[in-house]
């Protein structure tokens, strides 16, 4: 089966019948509405790239949480930009000030470090660099917060992406153990293994392009983010 770049796109963990649950980050369980208040943060995935418009707006992954939650909540607040790539660092500091002022009850940052490891010309040592550089924008956020691990991006190669954008296989690894090791070190990270939903997306699921999912595959995956969530977060407002 050809690997599928979807499931970079949303912080959805493995389901129970697919492996075992997420972490579990003791924010969560203090969480008294897990839902009510959500902010998404991060690039062009999240920011719905490709997905059309409705009401004279882009529909990005808010739009699709605000369909699929079913609790009573907030308005779901985008602070995506499909710009990030062009300069992570400061795009990734300006979203974080916003999602620190909007004081979130769940930051989902699905796509965050993508762009901070990924791009032409990099080395390994600059690679890492970067990535911390990603994650120190993410420590004072408030918890709890859903972030994806980086899966192998091959579909995409030589169609939206050059091959040299992409960390070789052992970089790539040696980077999600660092973000796992991060993540494990907070109480608020609920860190989701997105490597191992490459295979498991349905047709139809990703553009032409081979790196952003179609509406139909990201509300597909935003209906099992609930049943993720509700695993690493079990607090009331979250089923």
């Amino acid at each position: 089966m050809q690997m599928r770049f979807l499931l970079w796109l949303l912080v959805v963990g493995a389901l129970p019948a697919w492996g075992a649950a997420p972490p579990r980050s003791s924010s969560c369980a203090r969480a008294s509405a897990t839902l009510s208040r959500v902010a998404v943060m991060g690039a062009s995935v999240s920011a719905g790239f490709g997905w059309g418009r409705q009401e004279g707006r882009g529909r990005t992954l808010a739009d699709l949480l605000d369909d699929t939650v079913a609790t009573e909540h907030a308005p779901v607040r985008n602070f995506a930009s499909l710009w990030f790539f062009k300069n992570p660092r400061s795009a990734g500091q300006r979203q974080v000030d916003q999602v620190l002022t909007y004081a979130p009850t769940l930051t989902v940052a699905v796509d965050f470090l993508f762009w901070f490891v990924h791009g032409a010309q990099l080395d390994e040592a600059q690679r890492l660099a970067r990535l911390e550089q990603g994650l120190a924008l993410l420590e004072p956020l408030p918890g709890p917060i859903l972030l994806g691990e980086l899966p192998a991006m091959t579909t995409a190669v030589g169609k939206a992406l050059e091959p040299g954008m992409l960390p070789s296989p052992e970089t790539l690894a040696r980077l999600n153990r660092r973000i796992s090791e991060w993540a494990r070190s907070r109480d608020n990270v609920v860190l989701l293994p997105l490597g191992t939903w490459l295979v498991r997306s349905p047709d139809g699921s990703l553009q032409a392009d081979g790196l952003h999912p179609t509406r139909e595959g990201a509300k597909w995956i935003a209906a099992r983010m609930m049943d993720s969530l509700f695993e690493a977060c079990p607090a009331p407002g979250v089923h």
